[in-house]
């Protein structure tokens, strides 16, 4: 445990007011903390007491159920458990003095929290003085943010927190007072802000305060924000200060019509999601008839009729660098074509880039992590939704790979067009390549005639012909290298043949390239990706463009190449 009483000299007092200035001036300037890091590291990214500081605002403050674990985290925790910064607790003798010190001559409320605070949970000096320093500062800080806003709600949620952890009931006071004089004043901000007068009234809904003040809010709220997805927000907070079970059941039946009235307003894509809301919740608290209720009007339902959105993305790339990168796959001949396509990767990406951007992306959109996304099939009905961690996992990067996949395609199909157009390859080249490439026979010479569709234009027969063959290639690759694996299937069911989705994760486990492995899936097999193969097949599709053909004949140009496969023979 630290000190606060530490030696001072008149060269450290006047450089602990420097600080505290310079600190003051750009909490007052900006309103995030990473603005605030920066102006106070400046341009001089050697000052080791500015970086000291500055240090102190690079902790991300956690909310929530997350705060149970460690109020005060890290912002970045790589893979292998290493974080940036090294966790609040660590925090060297050093750094906490010099934090002491700026708080003492600091005079924006914001700094001396945010100072405090960390000294408070870092169980540095006198903690009391720290504590009691930083809901004050807090309660000082709040009012300065007007409308209140999701800082507000940080600053009178932590003065709350503090002031209950060191059992100060005049501090808790003070704090529930402030909460609800904010979310009265969010409450009539012209400007609606649901999230920042929900934020503020949950506190007092978890503090369990009594006030009637509190329902009086929740009521507003109810008012204020009648859209069903604040409405559920708001019945969740009347939840949990309901007297008991038949009010909570009563306030459950109001959860669920909202939802089936909302569904009854809006469009059918967005009505079969509400209605099946409606289904779980009214499942899961025991509403059977409203269950019943919410089936009935899902099947009833015509199925929604899917439009195309275009969305215009900002790009630094030019039109010239985009044709420039096309042609680039276009080589001297058709297969040099085909390998400089296939050399890119899967229009998928790489899996370990896709890992980490979905995990960025989960970190950035946290809510919209959170709830799972029911994926349609071609008929309208949902197809899938995930029920586990590990399938919500998977559903976060089959959507970073589709993406990709949704881009990338037109890329790489195009570059297989020009390079059809271009060298014209017939039945008998494409069989000499792929004889060079180790694929011979039958499955060469079908192959073969995919490509001359594709060339020809005819995009829906060569995706329809060539589907049958990525099933094939794999049944052959499997025999090539594990000979009794197949024919034990197919001993065990005689005449028949074990499908795409029991062949990839036997060809994964035999060293199959895991990122291709994951294109295969997400675009032919996944319910949470394409599913093209499985959507075609049962007559789901009604028009196949150039990038589905494009998709499945790289599939089958992949699989035909069994050079660089690296499968275990």
């Amino acid at each position: 445990m630290g000190r606060d009483d530490v030696l001072v000299t008149a060269d450290s007092e006047r450089r602990f007011v420097e600080l505290a200035q310079l600190a003051d001036v750009a909490a007052a300037e900006h309103e995030w903390e990473n603005q605030i890091v920066d102006a106070v590291v400046g341009d001089d990214r050697e000052d080791v007491d500015r970086q000291r500081l500055a240090e102190a605002f690079r902790f991300h403050a956690r909310h929530g159920e997350d705060k149970d674990r460690e109020r005060f985290g890290p912002m970045v925790t790589i893979e292998d458990g290493a974080t940036v910064l090294a966790p609040l607790a660590e925090a060297a003798d050093e750094t906490c003095s010099l934090w002491g010190a700026v708080a003492a001559h600091a005079t924006n409320a914001r700094v001396r929290a945010r100072l405090h605070v960390l000294l408070f949970e870092r169980r540095w000096g006198d903690v009391g003085a720290h504590a009691t320093a930083a809901v004050e500062a807090y309660l000082d800080d709040a009012p300065t943010v007007d409308p209140p806003s999701l800082r507000t709600i940080d600053a009178l949620g932590r003065a709350h927190d503090v002031a209950v952890l060191i059992r100060r009931a005049d501090l808790v006071e003070r704090a529930t007072a402030a909460l609800i004089r904010a979310a009265a004043a969010s409450l009539d901000d012209p400007e609606p802000k649901p999230g920042v007068a929900l934020g503020l009234i949950e506190v007092l809904v978890d503090a369990r305060r009594s006030d009637v003040a509190v329902d009086e809010r929740i009521t507003r709220a109810r008012r204020r924000y009648a859209d069903a997805w604040n409405a559920e927000s708001t019945i969740e907070l009347q939840r949990k200060r309901a007297p008991g079970a038949e009010t909570r059941k009563a306030l459950d039946r109001e959860l669920v019509e909202l939802w089936l009235e909302e569904a009854d307003r809006v469009d059918p894509l967005v009505a079969l999601s509400h209605r099946e809301k409606a289904a779980k919740i009214a499942r899961q608290r025991g509403l059977s008839d409203l269950a019943e209720r919410a089936v009935l009007a899902m099947q009833a339902a015509d199925p929604p009729e899917l439009a195309r959105i275009e969305v215009e993305v900002p790009s630094s790339i030019t039109q010239e660098q985009l044709e420039e990168y096309i042609d680039s796959m276009v080589g001297d001949t058709w297969w040099e074509s085909v390998i400089r396509v296939l050399s890119k990767g899967p229009p998928t990406g790489h899996v370990e880039h896709n890992r980490k951007v979905a995990a960025e992306l989960a970190k950035e959109y946290p809510l919209q992590a959170l709830f799972p996304n029911r994926r349609l099939g071609g008929d309208g009905l949902p197809r899938y939704t995930p029920t586990s961690e590990e399938d919500r996992l998977d559903d976060q990067l089959t959507d970073v790979e589709t993406m990709s996949l949704q881009m990338q395609g037109q890329f790489l199909g195009e570059a297989l067009r020009r390079a059809g157009a271009r060298h014209s390859p017939s039945v008998d080249d494409v069989v000499e390549a792929l004889r060079e490439a180790r694929c011979e026979g039958p499955s060469a010479s079908a192959i073969a005639r995919v490509v001359r569709r594709f060339d020809a234009g005819d995009y829906e027969a060569a995706a329809y012909t060539g589907l049958p063959l990525v099933e094939r290639l794999c049944r052959e690759l499997l025999l090539s290298i594990d000979a009794p694996l197949y024919r034990v299937q197919r001993d065990r069911a005689p005449g028949t043949y074990p499908g795409l989705g029991a062949l990839l994760p036997p060809l994964g486990e035999r060293g199959l390239d895991e990122s291709w492995q994951r294109y295969l899936r997400t675009f032919l097999l996944a319910p949470n990706g394409w599913n093209f193969r499985n959507e075609a097949l049962h007559g789901f599709v009604d028009d196949v463009n150039a990038t589905g053909a494009a998709l499945v004949l790289i599939a089958v140009l992949y699989l035909s190449s069994s050079s660089g496969l690296g499968l275990a023979t």
